[in-house]
């Protein structure tokens, strides 16, 4: 049923989807504010307000319940948790309460019938038949599941834009804390972005949209993934939250570079009104999840400090100064280490005798250019000096 104009009717619960709609959703999936899920119903109304029961579920599970191959009654009563919430909503909010009732111990009369159940098949996306971890130990690198969950909807769909937008910021925020010993700029060695590169390996439903990414990495005989390490970072950044002293404890421990990149990758969330929960596994069984939400998101942001709209940084590159053309005020060099820089040439080197192709030590100004609005990056170098190579 199409939700776009109900809103949950309990509060801090967010409507995922309603399957009963009578004045008001009265049996629907919902996530409280750690992005877990619920199959919710309305017990019993009351003179006083509605007393409802809310069912913790598993997306496989809810998926299982949806498609009618388990009675809305054994959802309750054959909880995976064992237990349920009960609400009681008054209209007299001193006495609003919630208790927790076990599963085998719901009075009858508050459950549907025995035939009761959904039929709405599968949802849009399918869930995930296996979790993260044991896809990992059975493919040997590093499984990230990143649930992308929009604020006002719970639809299955995401922009294309801003998918793109997020999964290359990612990847950038990788190549940034792997590459501990760069500054703020400069181009990262080819090395450390192929061992620390991911690929998009499927995606499901995860009351929103789900997306499945693998390290192109495999695990070596200790079972640890070159990617291990950065992922472990990225957990332990999104696990502190919005904590200022365990941010900032953290965040001193690495790069500038990848500070910055922190920062971009939420603020594509931030932008499109968006919380998170991620979930790793590792080839050693490791099992990691952390949730953030709208909120942190915005905190974090303030405390990592907004970066400028330009940034200024001294490079120094050896390799093969292989064109000058001094009409159009350009260079072309080649790191030994196989990046290309192409860029203009500083009024510092006006009248210089170039010979090229030539070995050199190239200084270079990078000038990182940043859209304000989009967040998006434009590079522009300066060869500012260069050094000849015996």
């Amino acid at each position: 049923m199409n939700n776009v104009d109900f809103v949950s009717p309990i509060p801090g619960y967010r409507l995922v989807e309603t399957f009963e709609y009578y004045d008001f959703p009265i049996l629907f999936s919902c996530i409280d504010l750690t992005e877990r899920l619920y199959l919710a119903m309305c017990a019993e109304e009351l003179e006083s307000g509605y007393r409802w029961l809310l069912c913790p579920m598993s997306e496989n599970r809810l998926n299982v319940v949806r498609a009618g191959k388990l009675s809305l009654r054994n959802a309750f009563v054959r909880s995976e948790t064992g237990y349920a919430y009960e609400y009681l909503d008054t209209f007299d909010i001193n006495n609003r309460r919630w208790q927790i009732v076990m599963a085998d111990s719901i009075p009858e009369e508050d459950l549907p019938g025995a035939e009761a159940a959904l039929d709405l098949g599968q949802t849009g996306l399918p869930t995930k038949d296996q979790g993260p971890t044991v896809v990992s130990v059975q493919t040997r690198r590093d499984v990230l599941d990143i649930a992308l969950l929009a604020r006002e909807t719970h639809t299955q769909e995401i922009e294309a834009e801003i998918l793109g937008t997020f999964l290359v910021r990612f990847q950038l925020f990788a190549y940034a804390l792997a590459y501990k010993d760069g500054g703020k700029r400069g181009k990262i060695p080819r090395e450390i972005r192929t061992n620390n590169a991911f690929s998009v390996a499927g995606n499901f439903h995860a009351a929103s949209f789900g997306i499945r990414l693998e390290s192109n990495a495999l695990a070596d005989i200790f079972n640890k993934t070159s990617t291990r390490e950065v992922i472990s970072t990225v957990f332990s950044l999104m696990t502190a939250g919005d904590d200022r002293d365990t941010l900032d404890q953290i965040v001193a421990n690495i790069s500038a570079r990848a500070v910055m990149r922190y920062g971009f990758l939420l603020s594509t969330l931030k932008d499109a009104r968006m919380s998170l929960v991620a979930e790793w596994g590792s080839p050693d069984g490791h099992h990691l999840k952390v949730s953030l939400n709208s909120n942190q998101i915005s905190n974090i942001i303030n405390i990592l400090g907004e970066a400028g709209d330009e940034s200024v940084e001294t490079i120094h590159v050896e390799g093969e100064l292989v064109a000058i053309d001094v009409k159009r005020n350009s260079f072309k060099l080649n790191s030994f280490d196989g990046e290309l820089y192409t860029g203009i040439l500083s009024e510092d080197l006006e009248g210089y005798v170039f010979e090229v192709p030539k070995h050199v030590e190239a200084t270079i100004i990078e000038i990182l250019m940043i859209n304000s609005v989009t967040k998006e990056e434009r590079s522009v170098y300066e060869l500012a000096a260069v050094k000849l190579l015996n």
